[in-house]
């Protein structure tokens, strides 16, 4: 839903569903004396609202995402498996870890060690929350940028990305470090379990940069379908090389223990950072690219640039017909229908050649809400608007495929000739 145009109503049904499980865990551990059921009740309501906040996104006619029927694609089925459980099967090697080293401190720490683990994840949640905005935000930009093949784009993505997180993370752990006797007193530590819950949170303070260059970076690899970096990330972040270090640092006493997440974070990086070197792919993309303003709104040299582009890469001539005559009328409708007085617009054609030998028009622009494809079109030529949409009328017809979607202010175009 986020993904799908829809930031405010994924922000409302996140917000709306957690203040539900705090509100409903106070009602129902407090005041009817639920205790660990009471918990689960309330964890399970704030879910529940939370979904049905997002339902809501289902009414909206303009909205990609939406339940039809349609015939099972087993191959697509199993690529979206595959992308997702990248980062899903994170989940159950955390589940496995934390019933590890939970049984580990219960021994050498006993219960004041488990309390101090608990304050550390807690802190954790919030620590790492920037990263995760972040990666969140930046994955639908990079995966637009990925497709359009415009690999300056993404790289000045993930390069703000990357600035931002890690300067809010340092100060994030910075006031942690600084605050950690106030945050373990507010969850109830004192004496000398209060003393080794401060240590312990600073300790963990200081894996919280490298932490979220894992995470943002993770987010982008899996928004360009690098599904088997992301994997190999999540894993040895939150299985493998934590439970190593833990098991290795928890022989020599409960204060080493503590540099458990420094060591995984920084062994993380030290693996998954060359195998990514070594791993990514020389890109050889035949691409073209151009940048249309409102100020300079000839499509001329645009049209001259691209037919040079096909010419190179022998593109035969009926198919660069129908290339040129997609990108000129394409361009000319959202000129003329959704450019406005401000000055400010632009749009950025990009063209590729596919190994299939098909060429792939992206067309993106930040004007007024306006899909090409909407255009009224029929044979009544006295219509003045069906008049007009000819060309797109032509487009559709001798296009592939043809794709619209409107995000963060951009209307994309995606057209296969």
């Amino acid at each position: 839903i986020r993904c799908d145009d829809a930031e405010k109503l994924a922000s409302i049904g996140y917000l709306t569903g957690y203040l539900t499980d705090v509100g409903a865990s106070a009602l129902f551990i407090l005041v009817f004396k639920w205790d660990v059921k009471g918990a689960i009740y309330a964890t399970v309501l704030g879910k529940a609202v939370g979904v049905c906040i997002f339902c809501f996104h289902f009414t909206r006619k303009w909205a990609i995402l939406r339940f039809r029927f349609v015939r099972p694609d087993l191959r697509l089925i199993l690529s979206v498996l595959k992308t997702g459980m990248s980062s899903s099967a994170k989940y159950i090697g955390q589940f496995a870890a934390l019933l590890i080293v939970n049984n580990v401190l219960r021994k050498i720490g006993g219960e004041s060690a488990l309390a101090q683990l608990n304050v550390v994840q807690n802190v954790s949640y919030v620590a790492f929350a920037l990263f995760n905005a972040l990666g969140d935000t930046s994955q639908p930009l990079s995966g637009t940028f990925f497709a359009e093949h415009n690999r300056a784009a993404l790289k000045r993505v993930m390069t703000l990305t990357v600035i931002i997180g890690l300067t809010g993370g340092a100060l994030t752990a910075a006031l942690g470090a600084v605050f950690a006797p106030q945050i373990c007193s507010v969850f109830g530590l004192t004496g000398a379990t209060m003393t080794e819950g401060v240590f312990a949170v600073r300790l963990f303070c200081l894996s919280v940069v490298p932490a979220g260059a894992s995470i943002m970076w993770s987010s982008c690899f899996q928004a360009i379908g690098r599904e088997k970096i992301v994997f190999l990330i999540n894993q040895l972040r939150s299985f493998a090389l934590y439970i190593i270090f833990a098991l290795a640092l928890s022989a020599f006493g409960i204060r080493w223990f503590w540099l458990t997440f420094l060591f995984s974070e920084l062994g993380s990086l030290c693996i998954w950072i060359p195998v990514y070197v070594k791993k990514n792919p020389k890109t050889s993309d035949k691409v073209f690219t151009y940048l249309l303003t409102s100020d300079s709104s000839d499509t001329a040299d645009m049209l001259l640039g691209a037919g040079d582009f096909l010419e190179e890469n022998e593109i035969g001539v009926k198919q660069s017909y129908f290339v040129t005559m997609c990108v000129e009328e394409v361009c000319r409708a959202i000129i003329d229908n959704a450019f406005t007085e401000q000055g400010n617009e632009y749009i950025q054609l990009t063209l590729c050649k596919e190994p299939n030998d098909t060429v792939t028009i992206h067309i993106r622009d930040n004007a007024v809400h306006f899909n090409p494809f909407d255009m009224k079109t029929g044979h009544n030529y006295d219509d003045e608007e069906q008049l007009a949409s000819l060309g797109i009328q032509m487009v559709k017809t001798k296009s592939r495929s043809f794709f619209y979607r409107r995000y963060a202010g951009f209307n994309t175009l995606t057209v296969e000739v």
